[in-house]
């Protein structure tokens, strides 16, 4: 794939570069090579402990390979270092949900959505933790409205893997303008591509 030969030139460029190491391992994820990425991000983390992105996809890999306890408490320490960012809170929320932790999940839901009725919370993250639970209906409509928010997750919405659950279900195809609306260019992204570009901002706090 060009954009995992870019990055990694990058880092052969620039291998002490933190930011560089972060995005080949979140590439290595979203194009489900996970050993790869696991091991990369690892890397990541040895440079510095503290970077919370590496923490968060770090736990989305172990997740994606049913190793639950590691993904959670990776996943813990992305919400603690991060103050409770929702990006974080609604990974481990998916991740609580599908180690059968359905409680933790849950209640990880209400403080969400507790916090969207005073705060601005991406419709994107509650769609992420909806989905953890099973509950895809709610999940097609988080997404929806964010899509008409235009919430800048949904251009990852395709190649997110905590997403792939909702993938059989027709109203996923999302990238599709709706009607009477010009198409963006992240509408009429192709299905399955990663964009090459930034990875992920900082989480909002």
């Amino acid at each position: 794939m060009a954009f995992l030969q870019q990055i990694s030139q990058a880092r052969e460029l620039d291998p002490f570069s933190i930011s560089i190491n972060f995005s080949l391992g979140w590439r290595l994820s979203m194009a489900r090579p996970y050993d790869r990425a696991i091991e990369q991000l690892r890397n990541t983390l040895e440079m510095d402990s503290s970077y919370e992105l590496a923490h968060l996809v770090l736990g989305q890999a172990y997740e994606q390979k049913s190793e639950f306890d590691e993904a959670i408490a990776e996943l813990h320490q992305a919400v603690d270092l991060s103050h409770r960012a929702p990006l974080m809170m609604s990974a481990l929320d998916h991740a609580d949900a599908r180690a059968g932790r359905r409680q933790e999940a849950q209640r990880l839901l209400d403080e969400l959505s507790a916090r969207s009725s005073k705060n601005y919370v991406s419709l994107y993250y509650l769609a992420v933790a909806y989905s953890g639970l099973g509950t895809n209906d709610q999940a097609m409509e988080s997404l929806r409205k964010a899509f008409d928010d235009r919430s800048n997750g949904m251009v990852f919405m395709k190649v997110e893997p905590l997403l792939d659950i909702l993938g059989p279900d027709q109203r996923f195809n999302l990238h599709k303008p709706l009607p009477g609306r010009r198409a963006t260019r992240a509408s009429l992204h192709a299905p399955g591509e990663l964009r090459p570009g930034r990875w992920p901002p900082r989480p909002r706090r």
